[in-house]
């Protein structure tokens, strides 16, 4: 994932999670959900002239919660479009520690599901 502006900085986000699930209507075939997790990532920031930047820590833990809907084209395969949210435990994924909060982010996923019928 990358954050930008080039005229001020350019960040790259390299991160992992792990993430729940929880389907409100799971023996439906259209069924929205609701998604917490959290993980770890790695920030590198890089001024606007390409130099890097400095940080205090590149290793940020992250938090996050997102909703969707998922449809069962099948038993065993499901379509899903979902919106999350990203807090960063830290504030400087964009290379300055400013102001009351920490750095966030959103991000969209569209994905297919198999379900193995063991």
């Amino acid at each position: 994932t990358q954050l930008s502006d080039n005229r001020f900085f350019e960040s790259t986000l390299i991160y992992g999670e792990l993430t729940g699930i929880y389907h409100l209507f799971p023996q439906n075939d259209f069924s929205p959900f609701f998604q917490f997790g959290g993980g770890i990532c790695n920030v590198n920031v890089k001024d606007k002239y390409g130099d890097e930047v400095e940080l205090g820590q590149n290793w940020l833990g992250t938090l996050s919660g997102g909703a969707g809907i998922e449809y069962l084209i099948f038993d065993e395969l499901g379509f899903s479009i979902s919106g999350d949210f990203h807090y960063l435990l830290g504030d400087e994924a964009d290379g300055l520690k400013r102001g009351d909060f920490n750095d966030y982010y959103w991000s969209g996923k569209v994905g297919l599901t198999f379900y193995p019928g063991w």
